[in-house]
């Protein structure tokens, strides 16, 4: 209905900080999550999870299509979450590892990356 705001999803207490950043801006834009999703082309039950606290994380590539639908940066969606690029942390330990004279610091950072992707998220200590 006209003049009538939008109903901003509830965000679960158990919800990833990549939830509550991509619900904030959600929010601030009074976006809702069916018509941003739909724009984007996803499923509205990608962002049902995120806030619900039942996924975690988003591909990067959801979250480039989320920020696309909104003309900003996959960045914007995900300001204060903590997020890190799998390619600024394969740069930093191929610097560390030539650094120290490893012979093959390139190969070094695929394995770290290669290890780090086998880590369940339930692993990792809470933020």
């Amino acid at each position: 209905m006209p003049g009538m705001a939008k109903r901003v999803p509830k965000l679960s207490h158990e919800a990833a900080p990549l939830a509550r950043s991509v619900h904030a801006f959600m929010a601030g834009r009074g976006l809702s999550m069916r018509g941003w999703c739909r724009r984007a082309g996803l499923s509205a039950n990608v962002l049902a999870e995120l806030f619900s606290g039942r996924t975690r994380s988003l591909k990067y590539a959801t979250l480039e299509r989320l920020a696309a639908a909104e003309g900003v940066a996959a960045s914007d969606l995900a300001a204060g979450a903590g997020l890190v690029r799998v390619s600024d942390v394969a740069a930093a330990v191929s610097a560390w590892a030539a650094e120290r004279g490893i012979a093959d610091p390139e190969g070094v950072a695929e394995e770290v990356i290669r290890r780090l992707t086998l880590v369940p998220d339930d692993a990792w200590p809470a933020a």
